[in-house]
C-alpha cells in the first residue's frame, strides 16, 4: 500500500504508524519516478481525492483492469469548469485517457 501526501512529517505517520509500505510526498521533485519505484507493478486501486498532476501520475501507472474511486479533486475545486466536467475525459491528459482505455480502468465517481 503507498500514500501520497503533502509533508515529510504526513509521510512518517503513514509509514511509521499507519505501516504503508510507501509514503511519498507529492510537493518533493519525481513524484512520477518515485510512484513507478514505488509501484513495480502498477496501480490496482487508487482512491482520488485530489486530481491534478498527482492523479495524472498515478494513473499513468495503472494496471490492467484497475480500479479508480473518484471522490472529489481538489486540484480542481477552484476551476470555472462545471464538475461534471472535471472528471470526463477532456479533463485528463490525453495520454492518460489512452492509458485508462487500452488498460480497461475501472474510473467511477462519487459525490458526498
Amino acid at each position: 500500500v503507498v500514500g501520497i501526501c503533502g509533508s515529510d512529517e504526513k509521510c512518517a505517520f503513514l509509514k511509521d504508524t499507519l505501516g504503508l509500505d510507501a509514503a511519498l510526498n507529492y510537493k518533493v521533485e519525481g513524484l512520477a519516478d518515485r510512484l513507478a519505484a514505488a509501484c513495480p507493478a502498477g496501480v490496482h486501486v487508487y482512491f482520488d481525492n485530489v486530481g491534478g498532476a498527482t492523479s495524472a501520475a498515478v494513473l499513468r501507472l495503472a494496471a490492467e483492469e484497475a480500479r479508480v474511486v473518484v471522490c472529489g479533486q481538489i486540484a480542481d475545486y477552484h476551476s470555472d469548469v462545471p464538475y461534471t466536467d472535471l472528471v470526463g475525459p477532456g479533463r485528463l491528459p490525453p495520454d492518460v485517457q489512452a492509458t485508462i482505455s487500452a488498460r480497461r480502468v475501472d474510473r467511477r465517481r462519487y459525490l458526498v
